[in-house]
């Protein structure tokens, strides 16, 4: 007896499949009395071609949507009424794309590097990309900054063929703290200078982080320094006695001034000169000018010569002595024109007096300004 086969429950998709990386079966399998049915899986057209079929479920990997093909073929004893080419179609859906590891940001406290500002994004699959508010450009790696500064980071993850994206979402805020000091060592005022003839240093230098440097400038109280050109990496000298501001400002590697965005005891830009950036220094008067003081003559006994009333003295610097004419009580005092380098002398018998004063190597008089005990 022959059977007709006669398709008792249809095949049909299977619902709510969802890509998971391994294969999946399409559809449920139909049931026909008196034979059995076979599936191809096809792009364009059906299939005619009945050796393509197979028992096989279809199944597949990847998210997408899948066209199937199915025929009824008779057992022994059955027979096909129909050769209808049957079809249907079956969805694996993208999958929701998520994240391996739970993103956050990190602060830093300025130290002239680029620090990346938030972890890297591992997820399922896709293209993350990084933003940070206020700015147009987008990162392929978690962004890198170096300057003290809030950021906002943001990121989004591309769509992929069996992954959903995800739309920009906020990471969190990373800061930048400034550092309390740019300085490794700060300048120091020399303290206890006095006039010597000769310049002198009147700081320490400093040392600045980073591979900066320091610019000097000196000025007397109330003169600023108002143009870059003034500073000098050579440590400022003077020479005279009296009262000075040694200014400074400090200099990354680039040969920017680093401000108070970027340490705490930087320069202030909307109030460039403040205490803190500057360095009184005194230089002292000299406490003599002499090395050795001229002295009067002892024992000096009349002969009827010119006896020299003086023993030489000697003057610090390349200085000379020089020294008035000898004159005696009563007498007027000698007029400073009448100064000169010659020992003061006389010939006669009684009691002088002469008056000198230390001149530096031009023959000036040193003046008090300069040493104690000068004009």
């Amino acid at each position: 007896m022959t059977n007709i086969v006669d398709i008792r429950v249809a095949p049909d998709m299977r619902y709510e499949l969802v890509y998971n990386g391994t294969s999946q079966k399409l559809i449920v399998d139909g049931i026909a009395e008196g034979g059995h049915l076979e599936y191809c899986m096809y792009t364009d057209l059906p299939p005619t071609d009945v050796k393509k079929y197979s028992k096989s479920i279809p199944t597949a990997i990847d998210a997408g949507t899948y066209a199937i093909a199915y025929i009824t073929v008779a057992d022994k004893d059955g027979f096909v009424s129909d050769n209808i080419v049957r079809t249907l179609k079956s969805y694996i859906l993208k999958a929701n794309n998520f994240l391996l590891i739970e993103p956050k940001t990190h602060d830093f406290v300025y130290d002239d590097e680029y620090h990346e500002l938030c972890e890297r994004i591992r997820c399922s699959a896709g293209d993350v990309k990084y933003y940070i508010n206020g700015e147009s450009n987008t990162y392929d790696n978690p962004p890198m900054k170096s300057a003290p500064g809030s950021y906002q980071i943001w990121f989004s993850v591309s769509e992929t063929d069996n992954y959903y994206g995800i739309d920009n979402t906020y990471i969190g805020t990373s800061v930048i703290s400034r550092t309390s000091t740019c300085f490794d060592k700060k300048p120091e005022a020399v303290s206890g200078l006095r006039f010597t003839g000769f310049e002198q240093t009147l700081c320490t230098d400093g040392i600045v982080k980073w591979g900066g440097t320091i610019r000097y400038a000196v000025r007397t109280p109330g003169n600023y320094p108002d143009d870059d050109k003034e500073y000098s990496e050579e440590l400022p000298k003077a020479m005279y006695p009296g009262e000075y501001e040694v200014w400074y400002r400090m200099y990354n590697e680039q040969g920017f001034v680093i401000t108070t965005d970027y340490a705490a005891d930087g320069i202030n830009e909307n109030q460039f000169y403040v205490n803190s950036r500057c360095l009184p220094v005194h230089i002292d008067r000299a406490e003599t000018a002499y090395i050795k003081k001229p002295s009067a003559a002892n024992k000096l006994v009349y002969d009827g010569k010119k006896k020299t009333l003086a023993i030489q003295g000697q003057v610090k610097w390349n200085g000379r002595v020089k020294y008035s004419p000898a004159y005696k009580d009563g007498e007027m005092i000698p007029s400073l024109v009448t100064y000169s380098e010659t020992l003061p002398k006389a010939t006669d018998a009684g009691e002088y007096r002469f008056r000198f004063i230390p001149c530096d190597e031009d023959g000036n008089a040193i003046s008090s300004k300069i040493a104690l005990d000068g004009l």
